[in-house]
């Protein structure tokens, strides 16, 4: 699966951004097998990124505009243990 990630924030009404606090709730439930992390580089192209850099990115949004949005990106595979 795929989540928004960065630093904890609700970007309302466009989606939820998993950081530090809130990704470990979120898979809670499941062990994860396999993670990588992205982020856009300056040419707005998703590069493999590090698990810290991908936490700690600052996402940003406009509550009208989806296209004006930024934050990193976690792919997961998980196991229900």
């Amino acid at each position: 699966m795929t989540a928004p990630c960065g630093r904890d924030m609700v970007m309302a009404p466009w989606c939820r951004v998993y950081g530090a606090q809130r990704l470990p709730r979120l898979f809670a439930p499941f062990q994860i097998v396999k993670e990588s992390y992205w982020v856009k580089d300056t040419k707005n192209r998703w590069t493999a990124s590090t698990r810290e850099a991908a936490l700690d990115f600052q996402p940003f949004y406009h509550p009208s505009d989806p296209y004006n949005c930024a934050y990193a990106l976690g792919c997961f595979v998980l196991r229900k243990p």
